[in-house]
């Protein structure tokens, strides 16, 4: 694997997914201290520079979750989903790059969120 576990990826795809990945760590942070507004802004930051990044997706719709806007959060719950389906969850080819198994648990971790958000 190549440094950084970056392989194959030019400087712009190698900036834009560490760029991806710094907004979503924001993104947690912001949810964690309860500023839902500003994670969802920091999720959508991640998602402009890595379309399809599920974890992203999830932070959103927690975040709207936590807000009651329950419509809203099973829609991005949904498209975190459908991101996992993708090839590779918009991991681009960096260390992130899931199993199946990891894919498989990762889905059904959402699927259950989605689920409990439907029963409340």
């Amino acid at each position: 694997m190549v440094a950084g576990g970056f392989g194959g990826l030019g400087l712009a795809e190698r900036e834009r997914a560490e760029s991806a990945d710094a907004a979503l760590l924001a993104a947690h942070q912001a949810f964690q201290a309860g500023s839902y507004d500003k994670a969802i802004e920091l999720a959508f930051a991640a998602t402009d520079r890595r379309p399809g990044f599920y974890s992203a997706y999830e932070v959103v719709a927690d975040s709207y979750a936590k807000g009651n806007e329950v419509a809203r959060a099973r829609v991005f719950y949904q498209r975190s989903l459908e991101a996992l389906e993708a090839k590779d969850g918009g991991s681009s080819s960096a260390a992130t790059t899931r199993t199946p198994e990891q894919v498989e648990f990762e889905k059904k971790r959402i699927a259950g969120k989605l689920k409990a958000l439907e029963s409340s």
